[in-house]
C-alpha cells in the first residue's frame, strides 16, 4: 500500500469540538503514521491547503442487499446469488462515494455477503449476516429464522466463524414484513439473552431491532449493545417517548440508532400507496415520530449513533447526510450529530480504531472545503476521500 500524505489541511477534532492548525498527515499501511508541521512530502500527496480533514463517516445501520425501491427485499426474495452480490457491491460503492467509510450491515443473506467481496478501496463492511428472528418473523427472508435459543446459538456461531462482526436480533415485528406485529415483542427473551451471551463470548456487539416499548424493554434486560429504530409503541401501536426506558438505556450504556431518514421516506410512500404490513397499525404515525428521536434521546443522555436504514424504501446509500440534517433540524446539536457519525459511532459500535484523526488509527478521512463543526453540509461534497489509507477520490 503506497505512502500518502495530506498536506496543509486543518484536522477536525470532533470529540474535542475544535479545529487544529495546518499540518501534514502521513498515511502508511492503511494507518495514520504521523501528524507533523506542514512540510514538503514525497510520494502521493493530497494538497489540502485552506481546507479541513475530518474523520470518515460511519453509517450504523444499512442493508446493502436491499435495493431502496418500493419493494426493498425484492432482489433477496428472487434469490439470484449473483444479482444479490452485485447489488451489495454497488451499494457499498455508493456509500463510499458519499464519504461513508464504514457501514454496519444489519441484515443480508450470509452467503451473498461473503460472495460479494465489496470493492477495494471501499467502505469497511461490518456485517451481521442473517438477522435472528422467529419463524415467519420480520426479515425471515434473510435466512435467520430460529425456533429456540439453541438454534440461535448455532446460527450465530456459524456466522461469526464466517466473519460476521455484528449480531442482529429482531425483537419486534417490522413494517416491511406482513403478518408481523411492530407493536409486540415477538422474539422470546431466552433467544435474545442467548444472542447476547454468544456476542459477549466472541466480542461481537448485539443490535436489537425494536419498535414496541415491550421489545425495547426486553432488549435492555438482555444487555444488548444498541437498539435500532426505537419507535416506543404502546400495545395499540401508537408511538410515545418513554423517559424511563431512555434512562435505563443511558444507565446501562446502550446506544440508540433511530434511523429517521428511512422512516420519513417510507412514511411518504405509505401516504400514497398505503402500508406494506396490515398489522402495522398507525404506521405513518410510527414512522414520522422517529424524526424527533435523536434530539429526545440526546437530551435524555442516551448515546445516539447515526444510521439510515439505507436500502429500505426510497433510502439510497448516500442518505447519511440527510440523517444528520434531520437530527439537527429536530433538536440535536450539529456537533453532537457529527460525533454520532464519527467518534461517538466508533465508540458505540466497538470500532475503536477509527472515528478520529489521530496517529495509529485507521486512515479513513475526508478533505472538505469548510469546517464541518460549523457547517455539516460541507460533508456532502468531499474534495478527497481516503478509505483504509487508499485515495478514492482526488482532491479538486
Amino acid at each position: 500500500m503506497a505512502r500518502l500524505t495530506i498536506v496543509g489541511g486543518r484536522i477536525v477534532d470532533v470529540a474535542g469540538n475544535r479545529t487544529g492548525e495546518p499540518c501534514s498527515i502521513v498515511i502508511d499501511g492503511g494507518l495514520i503514521a504521523a501528524i507533523r508541521p506542514v512540510a514538503p512530502a514525497e510520494g502521493e500527496v493530497i494538497d489540502a491547503t485552506g481546507r479541513f480533514v475530518a474523520p470518515g463517516l460511519i453509517d450504523g445501520h444499512v442493508h446493502l442487499a436491499f435495493d431502496a425501491g418500493a419493494d426493498p427485499l425484492g432482489v433477496v426474495r428472487r434469490g439470484d446469488a449473483a444479482e444479490i452480490a452485485a447489488l451489495i457491491r454497488a451499494s457499498a460503492r455508493a456509500a463510499l462515494g458519499a464519504g461513508v467509510t464504514t457501514v454496519r450491515d444489519l441484515g443480508a443473506p450470509l452467503s451473498a455477503m461473503l460472495d460479494a467481496r465489496p470493492p477495494d478501496p471501499g467502505p469497511d463492511v461490518v456485517f451481521a449476516g442473517a438477522a435472528v428472528t422467529r419463524p415467519g418473523g420480520h426479515l425471515a427472508a434473510l435466512g435467520g429464522e430460529v425456533v429456540d435459543a439453541a438454534a440461535a446459538r448455532r446460527l450465530l456461531e456459524r456466522q461469526i466463524e464466517a466473519g460476521a462482526r455484528a449480531i442482529k436480533v429482531v425483537v419486534s415485528g417490522g413494517g416491511l414484513t406482513p403478518g408481523t406485529r411492530p407493536d409486540r415483542a415477538e422474539l422470546p427473551a431466552a433467544i435474545v439473552r442467548a444472542a447476547v451471551e454468544v456476542g459477549r463470548a466472541h466480542g461481537v456487539p448485539v443490535a436489537a431491532h425494536a419498535h414496541a416499548s415491550a421489545a425495547i424493554r426486553r432488549a435492555i434486560d438482555a444487555g444488548v449493545a444498541t437498539i435500532e429504530h426505537l419507535s416506543f409503541l404502546d400495545p395499540s401501536g401508537r408511538p410515545g417517548f418513554d423517559p424511563e426506558l431512555a434512562r435505563r438505556m443511558r444507565d446501562r450504556g446502550i446506544a440508540a440508532v433511530p434511523t429517521a431518514v428511512g422512516a420519513l421516506r417510507t412514511a411518504e410512500r405509505y401516504r400514497s400507496a398505503g402500508p406494506v404490513n396490515e398489522q402495522d397499525r398507525h404506521a405513518i404515525e410510527r414512522l414520522t415520530f422517529r424524526g424527533s428521536l435523536a434530539g429526545l434521546l440526546e437530551a435524555a443522555g442516551v448515546e445516539v449513533i447515526m444510521g439510515t436504514d439505507a436500502g429500505v424504501i426510497d433510502t439510497p446509500f448516500d442518505s447519511l447526510h440527510d440523517e444528520l440534517a434531520v437530527a439537527v433540524a429536530r433538536g440535536m446539536s450539529p456537533v453532537a450529530a457529527l460525533r454520532s457519525a464519527t467518534s461517538g459511532a466508533a465508540r458505540g459500535l466497538g470500532l475503536l480504531d477509527r472515528g478520529r484523526v489521530a496517529v495509529g488509527l485507521r486512515a479513513d478521512l475526508l478533505v472538505v472545503d469548510r469546517d464541518p463543526l460549523l457547517d455539516l453540509a460541507t460533508l456532502r461534497q468531499p474534495g478527497a476521500i481516503v478509505a483504509n489509507g487508499r485515495l478514492v477520490r482526488a482532491a479538486r
